[in-house]
């Protein structure tokens, strides 16, 4: 593979899972089962994210020498603009809403996913 061919099986599995945080953000709040436990949405949020983050780091950095502070940012913009937009898809979901607080636990867990894949690949 040279370092400008992209590697589709690295790729897929970061847009199969986008579709999947989309058809979960589709379902109406009446299916969304409710956690007891304090903040319990915002955890759900951070840890679907970090999975997110970590498939983009995979198919954006496919080699060691990809990792680097560019493709790091560039993978936290596409990680939050996707998490801004299924916020915003959301709003139009009965039952559910779009909320800011979500979309911080979003972004912070793409970092920490990206962060995972980052020191796992080094």
């Amino acid at each position: 593979m040279t370092e400008n061919n992209w590697n589709y099986k690295f790729v897929a599995p970061a847009i199969c899972y986008a579709g999947l945080i989309f058809f979960l953000s589709s379902l109406p709040s009446s299916v969304v089962p409710n956690l007891r436990i304090s903040f319990g949405d915002l955890i759900i949020h951070f840890f679907e994210y970090s999975v997110f983050g970590y498939l983009l780091g995979l198919a954006i950095m496919q080699s060691p020498s990809k990792i680097n502070w560019k493709n790091f940012l560039a993978i936290f913009i596409i990680g939050s603009l996707y998490a801004a937009s299924d916020e915003y898809h959301q709003s139009f979901v009965e039952g559910r809403f779009s909320e800011v607080s979500d979309f911080l636990a979003d972004s912070a867990g793409v970092i920490l996913g990206l962060g995972g894949f980052v020191i796992r690949k080094k």
